[in-house]
């Protein structure tokens, strides 16, 4: 109840604020004016200052009323939270968070027609903004190479909790802060999306397994953004319409190329989650290696021991590093994000009525991602490096660096430092190649980021 009551004295605050500013000029006005009329001048200039004076009140009465009329917008945003707070009930119970359902859009390949999945989480208590007095801020997340949209779930409840719920600090400009607190608490939008041949979305044809790349990630994240905003990429307006990257590995590299046109880039927020504009050769090697292999898992228990012994293979190659962060519940979930029941045909229904034990003494388990996605990776002969593009980026970024990183290493952070972006490096000890964002110590630097 005291939430609630919060909220509203400091918005009535915040309209009172403005109705005082116009009356206290107003007052200021009458008593000026009175104070003409009282006023004795001589013959040869009583004329000229009065007029002097009218014109001057009359300017400033005019620029007052310009000023209340630009702010008018402001108020009335403030009346609608403060109606649609009054009528929600009040509540203290922990918000629940839920996932859409898997929504798709369709992207042209010149194989034919593919379906690229994406996913939404919201609060339950909470709809999702669609009114147009309310320009959404979107924050999208694009996964790693052989990950998918829900490896974001643990991030997508973090910031719907703590970002959106956070209260505004009492300081000198808390009116600024809480205007800006409410435009994020009731527009912020969280999405992630499965690249194509990963989670949901559809598999390219196995002739056909050697085409995945970036020529085939970029324009599906481009299609993808479109069809959250509604109008073309390239009429995103920053000043309306503000949309917040996090890229993990991979999604990274797209976040990247996504912003280096400053003139058109529609992202105003770039987040890097161990990743850097420079890739080694043994390093994309190294993982095609690992990636390709297709183990046969018939439990979730096998699941659980192929990753990690993906983990130890992944960091075989730099200073080994015990994943003291996470527990055996964080692997159990992400077996769950990065596995799926093998499809069989005249089969489907069955398995859905069986408990999961009874799925495990049966049943196959497969990775969700095709195994075509590497095909290509024991071909590659030269180390990547685009900093070239990197350089051409403009808008704020931040690094974040599993210190036992066999992809970002020290040297590298520090050069793109002083590069491109410059981007403001946050370094987790005891992390490798790529943080999971599971833990208050990964997220916190990026609530802290897009709320700056």
């Amino acid at each position: 109840m005291f939430f609630h009551f919060y909220f509203v004295g400091v918005l009535l605050c915040v309209v009172f604020f403005y109705l005082f500013y116009f009356l206290i000029t107003i007052a200021v006005f009458a008593v000026f004016f009175e104070y003409l009329q009282n006023c004795k001048f001589s013959n040869n200039c009583t004329k000229l200052v009065k007029i002097k004076a009218v014109c001057f009140c009359i300017f400033s009465f005019s620029k007052s009323l310009f000023w209340l009329f630009k702010k008018a917008s402001n108020i009335l945003n403030l009346i609608d939270n403060l109606m649609e707070l009054l009528k929600s009930p009040p509540t203290t119970s922990k918000p629940v968070i839920k996932c859409l359902n898997k929504s798709f859009l369709t992207c042209y390949k010149t194989f034919g027609l593919k379906r690229i999945s994406y996913v939404e989480w919201v609060r339950e208590d909470k709809p999702v903004p669609t009114s147009a007095k309310h320009p959404p801020h979107l924050i999208l997340c694009h996964h790693a190479l052989s990950w998918n949209a829900m490896s974001f779930e643990h991030l997508a409840h973090k910031l719907l909790t703590k970002h959106i719920d956070r209260l505004p600090r009492f300081e000198f400009y808390f009116f600024a802060q809480f205007v800006s607190y409410l435009k994020k608490k009731t527009n912020t939008r969280i999405l992630a999306m499965d690249a194509i041949g990963r989670g949901d979305s559809d598999w390219l044809p196995e002739t056909n397994g050697e085409m995945y790349g970036y020529h085939l990630y970029i324009p599906d994240s481009v299609t993808w953004i479109s069809r959250i905003v509604g109008p073309e990429v390239e009429s995103i307006d920053p000043e309306k319409v503000k949309i917040t990257w996090i890229g993990t590995s991979m999604g990274g590299i797209v976040g990247m190329l996504l912003a280096c046109d400053p003139k058109n880039t529609p992202l105003s927020k770039l987040i890097l989650n161990d990743i850097g504009p420079f890739v080694s050769k043994q390093v994309t090697q190294n993982i095609g290696n690992y990636l390709s292999k297709v183990p046969t898992m018939n439990s979730i228990d096998d699941v659980i021991k192929v990753n990690k012994k993906r983990y130890e293979l992944k960091i075989r190659y730099s200073e080994k590093w015990p994943q003291t962060h996470f527990s055996e519940e964080d692997w159990h979930w992400l077996a769950r994000v990065m596995s799926q029941e093998e499809k069989r045909e005249g089969k489907s229904e069955e398995n859905d009525k069986k408990t999961e034990s009874e799925k495990d003494k049966n049943s196959k388990y497969i990775f969700r991602y095709d195994p075509n996605i590497v095909r290509n990776f024991d071909k590659v002969d030269n180390d990547w490096d685009f900093f070239n593009l990197f350089d051409l980026i403009k808008i704020p970024t931040l690094l974040i660096r599993g210190a036992k990183s066999e992809i970002v290493s020290k040297e590298l952070m520090e050069k793109m430092k002083v590069r491109g972006p410059k981007p403001k490096c946050v370094e987790l000890q005891n992390f490798g190649h790529a943080p999971m964002l599971l833990t208050d110590d990964e997220i916190d630097p990026i609530i802290a980021f897009i709320e700056a």
